[in-house]
């Protein structure tokens, strides 16, 4: 059951992936926290880190980026979601 439930988690990991990418070259995003959101994207990649740990990290940059006021709120609005899905991981594993 825990094969299932770590595929689960990966397809919800690739799904945020999904969604978070095509924020690195929006312009109504601080060039710092694209930045910021590009590193957090590349480390998502690493096979030898557990699906918790990835959401945990995740979630952790995207709370960071949720900080700043210059966040338009549609985007603000999609980084809640996903940090909601991506919580679900986590309180799974612990």
């Amino acid at each position: 059951m825990s094969s299932a439930i770590t595929n689960s988690d990966e397809a919800k990991i690739e799904q945020a992936v999904q969604q978070l990418t095509p924020l690195l070259t929006n312009k109504g995003i601080p060039r710092n926290l694209r930045n910021l959101l590009k590193e957090a994207l590349g480390q998502m990649e690493d096979k030898d880190v557990s699906p918790a740990i990835k959401a945990a990290n995740m979630v952790s940059v995207l709370d960071e980026i949720l900080q700043d006021p210059n966040i338009p709120s549609h985007i603000r609005v999609l980084i809640w979601n996903i940090m909601s899905m991506l919580e679900t991981i986590r309180e799974k594993t612990s």
